[in-house]
């Protein structure tokens, strides 16, 4: 029998959002993992050994899935951990591990409902004192270094004695595998910057208060001195999210548990479907300039992005089911589409499968890839992100993120495959970076590149579709293939600019304006 797995949801203050991982029934205990320790690793560790407890396990704001808005103060951000801490009911135990000890006593020390705290791995304490991250530097940097010292700063922790080179340490059967050492990294890689503030601030931090938190050695010692009194019920309840601001959630359907990021209010969706191997959180400059008018909600396909990774093979088809089962999850009959590259290709399927519910479609970019094409793509394009103690796979990801700024296909560099256009800035290339290698597979984006052609799909088309492709997009010159095979459901426009580009503001004035006015013209 498979051993259970942590799931990821969101808590929302009405400000801001907390991620968590939960496994188990029973009584809440909240779990501060640790800065050395991924918290799904650890999420499923505490799961295994306490079963009868309901383990929650926070990433702490700026850290794993937890946003960290740029307008919240440090108070503000601890603020949150306390208001999730307070819903969850009177006589709360809390746990934390290595680092976070000092961190979680501060925080608890204002919650009127913790009943006992916990300190494991106290021991770590002089050992992490020797790694000063501050003379390492985590600063995001274009070549991508920052992720392999983060890699090599929690190894050498991890294996080294007393972190001197040159002597190994501990016993290599205690040693954390690739995959622990993985989810270390996309914990604390999300914003380096933070978990370096948190390094810095556990190693300066005041003494804790031992009356209310008891240092132990293992998790299996605290299991005797915890409350096993009548649990909660129930999934943990939080505010509503306001509805200028873009929050991040969970929904299930069919086949498996979708992240999606959603803006705006009312009774109008818009479903946006991504391009590429990442996270829909490259369609947040398309929520920002829709979400007045819509609700719009960019999921990540199933196993890619912030959904929980799944290497299952796939098809568009079923890519196409999956987004209707999303809009269903939410509670919609019907909905506007947009979809974008490999989401153009899942919005075509969805609005082939659904021509009642799709009300409208745009198209931005649909990719028309000859057969000789995609054969020769194939190997190229997917080189196995296998991981290793050392994280080669890191610098490789990353260098087949950046180049694919440059070139299209970002394998062949050469000066005929360039994209002239202006690269974002390298916090999205980090963004972009750290989604790929939390999926380490891109089963949709495989299918849109080396299987899927759409050729024959678009004459199947009844509802009403625009088409478009901005002037730098990889895709502009597809649209003549395009025109000679949509049915008569589709209007072709010329836009100024690819609503999520870093492009000029007047052109993205323009093109915002368009699709609003297309997506609205269904309305009497």
């Amino acid at each position: 029998m498979d051993q259970a797995q942590p799931k990821p949801y969101y808590f929302n203050d009405g400000k801001s959002q907390l991620h968590y991982w939960l496994i188990g029934e029973g009584k809440p205990l909240v779990v501060f993992p640790g800065l050395l320790t991924g918290s799904a690793t650890r999420a499923a560790e505490v799961g295994r050994v306490l079963p009868s407890r309901r383990v929650i396990c926070v990433d702490l704001p700026g850290l794993g899935g937890s946003p960290l808005p740029q307008n919240l103060t440090a108070d503000q951000r601890a603020e949150v951990i306390r208001k999730f801490v307070a819903s969850l009911g009177s006589g709360i135990d809390y746990l934390a591990f290595d680092l976070q000890g000092p961190l979680a006593s501060a925080l608890m020390a204002g919650c009127a409902n913790v009943q006992s705290g916990f300190w494991i791995d106290a021991e770590q304490w002089e050992k992490c004192a020797r790694h000063d991250l501050r003379c390492r530097s985590l600063a995001l940097s274009w070549d991508g270094t920052h992720l392999t010292k983060l890699w090599h700063h929690i190894r050498d922790i991890d294996i080294l004695e007393d972190g001197n080179p040159r002597k190994i340490g501990g016993t290599p059967e205690d040693y954390m595998t690739p995959d622990e050492l993985d989810d270390a990294v996309l914990t604390f890689g999300v914003t380096p910057s933070v978990y370096e503030d948190l390094w810095h601030d556990a190693l300066t931090a005041d003494p804790i208060d031992e009356d209310r938190f008891a240092k132990v050695e293992s998790l299996e010692a605290i299991s005797s001195n915890l409350d096993a009194s009548a649990a909660p019920s129930g999934l943990i309840e939080s505010p509503e999210p306001p509805s200028n601001a873009t929050m991040r959630d969970y929904v299930d359907i069919p086949r498996g548990r979708v992240h999606l990021l959603r803006k705006g209010s009312g009774n109008r969706l818009l479903l946006a479907l991504m391009a590429g191997p990442g996270s829909s959180s490259a369609l947040q400059p398309l929520l920002d300039r829709l979400g007045d008018d819509f609700l719009v909600v960019a999921p990540d396909y199933i196993g890619q992005g912030k959904s929980p990774r799944n290497t299952a093979p796939t098809n568009m088809a079923q890519l196409g089911r999956d987004a209707a089962d999303v809009a269903a999850a939410l509670g919609f009959d019907e909905y506007l589409v947009y979809g974008t590259h490999t989401g153009a290709g899942v919005a075509i399927e969805l609005a082939i499968q659904e021509p009642v519910r799709v009300k409208r479609l745009i198209l931005d970019g649909v990719v028309m890839r000859r057969p000789a094409e995609r054969v020769e793509n194939s190997p190229a394009y997917f080189p196995d992100l296998l991981v290793d103690s050392w994280g080669s796979h890191l610098l490789q990801c990353w260098n087949i993120r950046r180049d694919g700024f440059y070139f299209y296909p970002w394998f062949k560099i050469e000066s005929q495959y360039a994209q002239h256009w202006t690269t974002p800035e390298v916090p999205v290339l980090h963004d972009r970076v750290i989604c790929t290698l939390r999926s380490r597979t891109t089963p949709a984006y495989q299918v849109a590149i080396c299987d899927y052609d759409a050729t024959d799909r678009l004459a199947l088309i009844t509802v009403p579709t625009l088409c478009v492709a901005g002037p730098n997009d990889a895709f502009v010159k597809d649209l003549v293939l395009a025109k000679e095979v949509a049915s008569d459901s589709f209007v072709f426009e010329d836009i100024q600019a690819t609503i999520y580009f870093p492009e000029a503001e007047s052109d993205l004035r323009n093109t915002t304006r368009l699709m609003i006015d297309f997506l609205n013209g269904d309305r009497s």
